[in-house]
């Protein structure tokens, strides 16, 4: 039973990213549009509606078709990559399966909601920054974590090669 477990965690953990991205969000519709903004630390961290039609700091904003069909080659990808075991590291694997949650549910606003309008309402005012949601985290935790993965695979190919166990090939 824990073997069989093991095996669906990740598409368990990526519908569980992409049910608490879209739950939260209708919360926000529901609630913080009608409340306004919630006070969690003054003058540092509020909850607070906002949307957004374009990417990370309103990047292609309005370009609702062309952030679809990044999201779409994004995710192709993202499989692509899974199915060549290309990623053999639990933290690059996790990672993977963080950035493709967060993806998916900020493609279901794009494709789903008018005007392709992404729900936000993590407000960090402390230095300025742009209101973000769930999936907004989990992609970049997921980045974060697979930026270590291709950071650790760089120095063991590194340590690997100049130890004298790579190919090298005199001219």
């Amino acid at each position: 039973m824990t073997n069989r477990f093991q095996k669906y965690l990740p598409f368990l953990t990526v519908v569980l990213i992409i049910l608490l991205d879209q739950l939260t969000k209708l919360w926000a519709v529901s609630s913080l549009l009608q409340i306004g903004d919630i006070e969690i630390i003054p003058n540092v961290f509020y909850l607070s509606f906002a949307t957004n039609n374009g990417a990370a700091w309103s990047m292609l904003a309005g370009q609702r078709v062309i952030l679809l069909l990044v999201t779409v080659a994004a995710l192709v990808l993202i499989f692509f990559i899974l199915r060549r075991g290309w990623v053999n590291t639990k933290i690059g694997r996790w990672g993977i399966y963080f950035v493709l949650g967060g993806a998916i549910g900020n493609f279901l606003d794009r494709a789903f909601r008018p005007g392709g309008h992404v729900i936000d309402f993590f407000d960090f005012r402390l230095i300025d920054f742009p209101v973000f949601n769930v999936a907004d985290t989990f992609i970049t935790i997921g980045g974060v974590m697979f930026g270590i993965f291709i950071i650790q695979t760089a120095i063991q190919d590194h340590r690997r090669n100049s130890s004298g166990d790579g190919d090298h090939h005199a001219d």
